[in-house]
């Protein structure tokens, strides 16, 4: 069975719920011509020196997102599943993560 590692990292900014809800809708469109990929900044801390002094890198990456579920009964709180297609990381797998809307929160599975 073959392990993969996850790297979590935290969502300090992204789209409104709405938009969550239009890039689902045109994930799957067979015309797709109307191509909605919101964008999310997430912290990615880098580690310095032997003392592990972490600096604090802000990327954003574009994900099609491709599942969305509602994480509680507030209707601003989000699981969701996507494939990175730009900003600046590069991964070519299913992530995975929570979202946070109303907060614009949340933290992301790479």
């Amino acid at each position: 069975m073959a392990t993969t590692n996850l790297t979590r990292y935290t969502i300090v900014d992204g789209p409104v719920s709405n938009l969550l809800f239009d890039a689902l809708k045109y994930a799957f469109s067979k015309e797709n011509r109307i191509k909605i990929y919101p964008t999310f900044s997430i912290d990615s801390k880098l580690k310095v020196g032997k003392l592990s002094s972490q600096i604090k890198i802000i990327q954003k990456i574009n994900l099609k997102i491709v599942g969305l579920h509602h994480e509680d009964g507030s209707g601003h709180s989000f699981l969701f599943e996507g494939y990175v297609v730009g900003g600046d990381l590069i991964h070519d797998g299913l992530v995975s993560g929570y979202y946070n809307a109303r907060q614009k929160a949340g933290y992301i599975n790479i």
